[in-house]
């Protein structure tokens, strides 16, 4: 199985075996589900990141308190 590959505007984050990814010299939890796992993250707004697993948006991240946002699931078609 290929390793899920991401645009060059996103930055890459590989899943630790704690659930989390490392991000401006702290840890976020995603999920274990993901160990491993590459995940992107994109600008979505001055304020907002968008984390994505391939083309699956997973939540924002808050950039001023580091929090996670869930999100309505987006389905593309």
């Amino acid at each position: 199985i290929r390793e899920i590959e991401y645009a060059s505007e996103m930055t890459v984050r590989r899943v630790r075996t704690s659930g989390e990814i490392k991000w401006k010299g702290g840890l976020l939890y995603l999920s274990e589900a993901l160990v491993g796992e590459p995940v992107g993250l994109v600008p979505e707004s001055e304020r907002h990141l968008a984390i994505y697993f391939g083309p699956l948006k997973l939540c924002l991240m808050d950039q001023t308190t580091h929090q996670l946002v869930r999100i309505a699931p987006e389905w593309k078609q």
